[in-house]
């Protein structure tokens, strides 16, 4: 699906013809936004072919599995960025794409996800400034909404982290290694956005070979400072992920010496009487054999020898 708005000061006019409206934006000093919603090559070839977008970037931008890059081009630029959402620390992570492209007169946005990140940030965008935005300033825009996703899922991970260490070492341990093993995904998946992201902003906050002017970039940076407080959160939780699948490992281990101790024991106590019993089954006589003494000398012997074994194991905590 594709929609096109012409942006000229506080309006936004519906385009059909994109030819005529990349012409009429650069003439008037607008900005033509284009909207692609998980095209196609084939939905891509027109835009392609009228804003002169390489064909690498295009490429990217419908195969969506490149990593978060900014790649520039002669006349443009390409921004790809990966998006994450949760509800909270129990759901199912949402990953999905969105890229920008940027050039003189014109913003291609690209929504290769199921959530409503370009909605959001046109919405950030019209509350930010009154006046006409530009290329730079929607792609700013995106960038923001993204990084906010990437800072709200930081706060998840850490409060699936610190839930799982409550329970870990409550007053009734439990295992956490499902909940471990899927916070680790989420981690993995917020390491991958959001580390590959710093390089990219680094360029766009210092106004690289010009493309970028005073005020955008400095936008760009506030964004960048608060790209690098998440790759912060996110070394720290890996660091905190690592202790506690530790200590979760040794609480298991430490369960399973003792359950090992319980079934020595028990065996030990059984073994007794199952070994005086065996007699009964030989076909040869033994002292007290057919006797009725001899039947309570035994009775009282397997008794007798399985108390004293459970008294002694219980004793040194083994039941």
């Amino acid at each position: 699906m594709r929609s096109c708005q012409l942006i000229y000061e506080t309006r936004a006019e519906v385009v059909e013809d994109l030819d005529a409206g990349l012409a009429e934006a650069r003439a008037r000093d607008a900005l033509l936004w284009i909207q692609l919603d998980h095209p196609d090559t084939a939905a891509f070839s027109d835009v392609a072919r009228i804003l002169g977008l390489h064909p690498l970037a295009v490429e990217d931008a419908v195969q969506a599995r490149d990593r978060p890059k900014l790649d520039r081009y002669e006349d443009h630029q390409f921004v790809s960025l990966m998006t994450l959402r949760s509800e909270d620390a129990a759901a199912h992570l949402e990953v999905g794409r969105v890229m920008v492209f940027t050039g003189e007169a014109f913003v291609v946005t690209v929504r290769q996800e199921g959530g409503d990140t370009l909605e959001r940030a046109r919405r950030r965008l019209q509350l930010v400034s009154a006046k006409q935005p530009g290329a730079l300033e929607v792609l700013h825009a995106v960038v923001a909404t993204v990084v906010d996703d990437l800072s709200a899922t930081s706060s998840h991970v850490e409060a699936s982290l610190l839930a799982s260490a409550d329970r870990l070492f409550g007053d009734e341990p439990s295992d956490e290694a499902h909940n471990l093993y899927r916070t680790t995904r989420q981690l993995l998946a917020l390491a991958h956005a959001v580390q590959p992201l710093i390089e990219p902003l680094r360029h766009l906050s210092i106004g690289a070979a010009g493309a970028v002017d005073g005020e955008v970039a400095r936008r760009f940076q506030d964004v960048l400072d608060h790209v690098l407080v998440v790759d912060r959160e996110v070394n720290a939780h890996s660091e905190l992920l690592e202790h506690l699948r530790g200590s979760n490992d040794s609480r298991i281990g430490l369960q399973q010496n003792t359950d090992m101790r319980k079934i020595a024991a028990w065996a030990a106590v059984i073994a007794v009487p199952t070994a005086i019993t065996g007699f009964y089954g030989m076909n040869v006589p033994y002292p007290g054999f057919g006797v009725t003494g001899g039947f309570v000398v035994a009775v009282v012997l397997q008794i007798s020898l399985a108390i004293s074994l459970f008294v002694v194991f219980r004793r040194r905590d083994w039941l």
